[in-house]
């Protein structure tokens, strides 16, 4: 007896096997990482961007580490830009002179614009022989103040007197004493004088604080400045007060490291600008520079002393990004980004971004933030930003997405080398 099996129900056994395996094919072709590389936004005039010119005239490094590091960070809400400040400002309604035990003796001309000033002497440090001395404190009822003329008695113009003691137990340890001023002091020239002998070689720091003054000296820098390149500064009084030809206009560049270089100030009408072409670079990547400045000048009238101070960071543009960013892809959605960077030298570089996508109502909402970090070489020179695929998906945006705050840094130099807000707008591949 012949046996016979039916085939039609084992074809389609078969093809419904080929077709499952075709539909996992699609889903595991679908899964498979795919690429894109998509030209960056020009930069904006809000943007920084690194110098023309690649600078290899590096410092010591500060951080020389050579571990990848990255992590992402959940946002969300309507992506708000937040541009660094491309400028440093300050405002002084006070003036600091450093001067000799001797100076103290003999007398100092301080001119004052109204009462109610504060005068604090304090003892700075001498390490000039190799073991740090300190001058001793100032006793407040040896500081005599007089008018520069001798007209007025000093008991009528100090109204109370602060000894190192008493502002030490307010948290100011330096060993200095203070003098608050009579509230009817008129604007003029004045006559600072220690009558306890000190040593004549001691310095010590005289600072007198107009609080509330409407002689408000404003000085505004750049907040980073490249190697090699020219220091812009802005210079003026507020309230709309215009300044006159100064009697003084010094400035001096500090370091962290305590080493100070004099520079020359020039005025073209109620605008300042150094003399120099360029700064010298700090010998240490540690901290900020400095730049101080300290005038003297008539305003309607009365004599005005001010020294304003902003600090800044001075860096070597030692990398910026490529033009373009590769977009990774996986199961439709953005799973990383890559870039590429030309490099001065070999460091430690770090990139920052921000991810955001499309709501409903056409808002631009952020997602996350991604940092990465690591060594680079001219042979390995990209950077990767990781994207969380569970993060996109749940937050139901859609495409667009968008590539912002786009921050290159430096981290051996600890300078940001530039900034891009608008990277980079992209839809599905």
């Amino acid at each position: 007896m012949k046996m016979y099996i039916s085939k039609t129900p084992l074809l389609a056994a078969i093809l419904l096997s080929l077709t499952g395996c075709q539909d996992d094919a699609k889903v595991e072709q679908n899964q498979q990482p795919k690429s894109l590389t998509l030209a960056m936004v020009p930069p904006q005039a809000s943007d920084i961007k690194a110098g023309e010119e690649l600078d290899t005239g590096q410092l010591p490094p500060l951080n020389t580490s050579r571990e990848d590091v990255s992590f992402v960070r959940a946002l969300s809400g309507e992506y708000q830009a937040q541009l660094p400040d491309k400028t440093a400002s300050a405002s002084s309604d006070e003036y600091w002179l450093m001067v000799t035990g001797a100076e103290l003796n003999q007398g100092l001309e301080l001119p004052l614009t109204q009462g109610s000033s504060v005068i604090r002497l304090a003892p700075r440090w001498d390490t000039s022989s190799g073991a740090p001395t300190a001058p001793k404190s100032i006793a407040p009822d040896a500081v005599q103040l007089s008018s520069a003329a001798g007209k007025t008695e000093n008991k009528r113009l100090i109204r109370r007197a602060v000894d190192s003691e008493s502002l030490a137990s307010a948290g100011m340890d330096d060993d200095s004493s203070a003098l608050l001023l009579s509230s009817d002091i008129k604007p003029g020239l004045y006559r600072l004088q220690v009558a306890a002998a000190l040593t004549a070689t001691d310095n010590y720091l005289v600072n007198v604080k107009e609080k509330g003054s409407a002689y408000r000296l404003k000085l505004s820098t750049p907040s980073s400045l490249e190697a090699n390149t020219h220091l812009e500064l802005e210079l003026a009084l507020e309230n709309d007060k215009a300044m006159g030809s100064p009697r003084l206009a010094s400035a001096r560049l500090q370091q962290a490291s305590g080493e100070q270089t004099p520079l020359q100030l020039s005025q073209s009408g109620n605008s300042w600008r150094l003399q120099n072409e360029q700064l010298p670079m700090p010998s240490s990547n540690a901290g900020f520079s400095e730049l101080v400045v300290d005038i003297e000048t008539l305003v309607d009238n009365t004599l005005v002393r001010r020294t304003v101070k902003t600090a800044f960071k001075q860096f070597y543009p030692s990398a910026r990004l490529a033009p373009e960013i590769k977009v990774g892809w996986q199961n439709g959605l953005p799973s990383a980004l890559n870039f590429t960077l030309e490099l001065a030298q070999s460091g430690r570089f770090g990139v920052s971004a921000i991810l955001t996508g499309t709501d409903a109502q056409g808002q631009e909402i952020a997602i996350l933030q991604s940092e990465t970090a690591a060594w680079l070489t001219q042979e390995q020179n990209s950077l990767q930003l990781p994207l969380n695929l569970e993060l996109i998906q749940n937050s139901g945006l859609k495409p667009p997405y968008g590539v912002r705050a786009v921050e290159l840094k430096d981290m051996g130099q600890m300078a940001r080398l530039s900034y891009r807000d608008k990277a980079l707008s992209f839809e599905a591949l």
